[in-house]
């Protein structure tokens, strides 16, 4: 009989492997003894042929492990030569202490890279894998690293929300540390202030009453102000469009329903991005209206 091993802890497997044939080429089974007052028997085999079995103890001490074979008739072969197994009780290992969780970053924007950095202790000083919980269904899971070593982690946020950040730690026996307290991060679309839009027409001399305007498109711009006045520089007009109102291809463009009577006017364009801020007025153009 041999065996894959003589050392285990409790609850552990180990096999053992049997073999013996019989004068007559009887079939024989085998009968293992596991030194804890229990036998395993197998079933009925060609002389000759191996066969293996595989126990656990629940407790804990040397075990004197014995096989025999017995045949189809009846005889029975002695007991095999012992092999002593040392059953003791596995180690405990404790989780990782709860991870600290540190990083520059309360306020950000969207699609904009951060940097969280985690650090704990193993008890057992075993290795340490730290795994990031960003709030948005997104995790991310570093390699083992030494007891005590920080690791960081870094995320983007696609969409404006204030997300909880966390962490625990696992340790490399599986032990896993709470999750520590959580960050609160504020991801928002950042304001970029639209510039100035290029005007395109009515310019100079036009014969309808109600002339369509066209500008340049701005980049950041949501919403565009369309100004009129007249001769006199007065207001006659102030409306107010979404850049998907006035989209047309590549460029903007507005037929306002308010005719306008002869004579001279200018107008101009005032750009606001998504939250209203405001960006530069442009350059007025001159056109008369025949």
């Amino acid at each position: 009989m041999t065996s894959n091993k003589t050392s285990a802890y409790i609850g552990s497997p180990v096999s053992f492997t049997a073999t013996s044939s019989d004068p007559n080429s009887d079939s024989i089974r085998y009968v293992f003894t596991w030194g804890d007052g229990t036998k395993t028997m197998t079933e009925s085999l060609a002389s000759g042929t191996a066969a293996t079995r595989t126990h656990v103890w629940s407790s804990a001490g040397t075990k004197s492990v014995t096989v025999n074979a017995t045949d189809s008739r009846g005889g029975s072969s002695a007991q095999s030569t012992a092999i002593s197994v040392t059953i003791t009780v596995a180690p405990t290992n404790s989780a990782p202490a709860t991870p600290t969780l540190s990083s520059a970053t309360s306020s950000g924007t969207v699609e904009t890279i951060y940097t969280f950095t985690a650090s704990t202790q193993d008890p057992e000083g075993d290795q340490v894998k730290y795994t990031f919980d960003w709030g948005d269904g997104q995790t991310s899971t570093t390699g083992l690293v030494d007891s005590g070593t920080s690791q960081s982690a870094s995320h983007a946020w696609a969409g404006e929300k204030t997300y909880n950040v966390k962490v625990n730690a696992i340790d490399s026996k599986g032990a896993s540390s709470a999750w520590s307290g959580s960050k609160a991060v504020a991801i928002t679309v950042p304001s970029l202030v639209p510039g100035k839009a290029t005007l395109i027409s009515p310019t100079g001399s036009i014969s309808t009453h109600t002339p369509t305007f066209e500008w340049n498109p701005v980049t950041g711009s949501t919403s565009y102000t369309l100004m009129i006045k007249n001769g006199f520089n007065t207001n006659i007009l102030q409306n107010t469009y979404s850049a998907q109102e006035t989209a047309s291809g590549t460029i903007r463009r507005v037929t306002p329903p308010q005719d306008l009577a002869p004579g001279q006017y200018t107008w101009n364009i005032k750009t606001y991005n998504e939250k209203r801020s405001s960006g530069t007025l442009s350059s007025s153009t001159s056109f008369t209206v025949l």
